[in-house]
């Protein structure tokens, strides 16, 4: 019964890590949007240097989606 008790201690843990973190980089997909640094990136397209942006789009994509997959797999450990 402790040993159970301290996997969902240690998912509860996560869970609110992650949670933590995914709203980081929430926060940094607003901000950047909110004060026009994604408006400058998607100005690079014209000129180029479209790369920088749609890298920029695909690293986001990639960290949220593995975050929140980790996040649900945490909170599936903790529930279930």
């Amino acid at each position: 019964m402790s040993a159970s008790m301290g996997k969902r201690t240690k998912a509860a843990i996560w869970v609110a890590l992650l949670t933590t973190v995914c709203g980081l980089v929430l926060w940094h997909a607003v901000s950047w949007s909110s004060s026009g640094k994604y408006l400058e990136m998607l100005h690079r397209l014209e000129t180029g240097r479209g790369y920088l942006t749609v890298l920029y789009n695909l690293g986001l994509m990639l960290v949220m989606g593995a975050l929140l997959g980790w996040l649900m797999q945490k909170m599936n450990d903790l529930l279930g």
